[in-house]
């Protein structure tokens, strides 16, 4: 008897308690959030208080950086509290849901190009992770210019915790066996077998584990954020470079990982959501660019 060409995995995917039954993916994936949420909590950086200050109302916090808010006006910015956070996070929900299915929509506009009305329709179609990422983190980032709170020191309190969370819920599609990528005949392809019932539609067929190339992605990218050099941390932390930083390795991971996908290739061997993913890295790599420039010319002049 020959060894097996593939991975056969046969569990039960249901935590089951008396009659009702739970998905382990979505015990899984809520436990992700539960542990992002967490370290962004502990990650928070705090402004240096003056020696036996106690608490107060901003003012009492010297170091505080300013900011804008929407309407122009020069406030001095709070210290991370964790009140903020629980706004911004809420706020990060909506967009997150419009961004990934205005993201779905244009992946695969010739399902909705006939009814565009379809993309309201939440039974209709899905949502884009990639969209749903850049969606949460421009309604989170409004927010948390209402609240007159630092937007890039909440960045990048917030770079190592998406990732954690994005990895490890990546993994957890694992428990359900969805995210199953292409069909594969290479020994580590995975086929879920029993009575299921899988995410997948086609479970028993062997293909690429697409969801734990991106988990173990994301999560190895939390690591080179990091493990970034000391002065590299010092120049970007606080001003949003570790939460770019992170972003690029998301989006990075999700044109690589994306030539195991199942999605039918819309440019050469591209997909509609590596051409998403292609465009927000590069303009990602502009704008640092220039940046870059324009502080090269502001210490130069």
């Amino acid at each position: 008897m020959g060894l097996l060409a593939y991975i056969e995995v046969n569990f039960d995917p249901l935590l089951r308690v008396g009659e009702l039954g739970i998905r382990w993916q979505t015990v899984g994936v809520a436990i992700a959030l539960i542990v992002g949420v967490a370290l962004a909590a502990r990650g928070r950086a705090q402004p240096r208080m003056p020696q036996g200050a106690d608490a107060g109302p901003p003012s009492r916090y010297p170091d505080a950086p300013k900011v804008d808010r929407p309407g122009g006006e020069l406030i001095e910015a709070r210290p991370l509290r964790l009140d903020d956070m629980a706004f911004i996070l809420l706020a990060a929900v909506p967009g997150a849901v419009v961004g990934g299915r205005l993201a779905h929509g244009l992946a695969f506009w010739e399902a909705y190009a006939a009814n565009p009305d379809r993309l309201l329709d939440p039974a209709f179609g899905s949502l884009s992770l990639l969209g749903s990422v850049l969606g949460g983190a421009l309604s989170g980032a409004f927010m948390a210019r209402l609240l007159g709170t630092p937007v890039r020191r909440w960045a990048d309190a917030a770079a190592v915790p998406l990732l954690v969370t994005l990895g490890l819920g990546k993994l957890a599609q694992f428990l359900g066996g969805s995210g199953q990528g292409r069909a594969s005949a290479s020994p580590w392809a995975v086929a879920f077998t029993g009575e299921g019932p899988w995410v997948s539609p086609n479970p028993s067929l062997p293909a690429h584990a697409a969801q734990i190339y991106e988990g173990l992605w994301l999560l190895l990218g939390t690591l080179f954020v990091l493990s970034l050099t000391a002065p590299v941390r010092a120049r970007a932390a606080g001003r949003g470079g570790l939460f770019l930083a992170a972003l690029g390795v998301f989006l990075l991971g999700r044109l690589m990982v994306g030539f195991s996908w199942r999605d039918q290739s819309l440019l050469g061997p591209l997909n509609a959501e590596q051409l998403l993913a292609l465009a927000a890295l590069a303009a990602l790599l502009l704008g640092a660019a220039a940046v870059a420039a324009a502080r090269a010319r502001y210490r130069g002049a």
